[in-house]
């Protein structure tokens, strides 16, 4: 029988992403004038969250969305990621026969643990992924102990 390291954070983050597709599929699909607004509304960016020896990694892909027009802040143990991915002018609306790419504002919240040092935190942008590195406190890293045999 194996032993299975349980991670709290990623089993709400799972939930939380359940849900995020719960709702727009249930959107998907409905009255074709919900179309345009689906094209021009809200979307949510897919994250991937990770762990390392000294830190907590959040990566956000962000296609196509200017630097200006993101947000990452944290309060209270909650990191908010927000923005907005602008609608091209190549050509006018009228010309488009299908838009399947979503557009909008966008805002995520992801639970934060206590064994972060939420005043360490930084965030980079390179070729439309974000990549938050969240350091853990020194106290809360993991220290391998040496057993010495006699």
């Amino acid at each position: 029988m194996a032993i299975v390291r349980w991670t709290p954070v990623k089993d709400l983050l799972n939930i939380q992403d359940r849900m995020n597709r719960l709702f727009e599929d249930s959107v998907r699909g409905s009255r074709p004038e919900d179309q345009e607004e689906l094209a021009t509304g809200t979307w949510m960016p897919v994250v991937d969250v990770y762990e390392t020896e000294s830190a907590v990694v959040l990566k956000a892909e962000l296609p196509r969305c200017q630097r200006k027009d993101i947000g990452v802040e944290i309060e209270n143990r909650t990191l908010t990621l927000s923005g907005e991915r602008r609608f091209g002018e190549e050509a006018s609306r009228e010309n488009f026969h299908c838009i399947e790419r979503a557009y909008g504002k966008f805002r995520r919240h992801f639970a934060l643990p206590d064994c972060l040092d939420t005043q360490g935190v930084a965030a980079d942008y390179r070729e439309g992924i974000l990549k938050v590195v969240m350091p853990k406190l020194a106290s809360s890293q993991r220290k391998q102990i040496r057993i010495n045999v006699s």
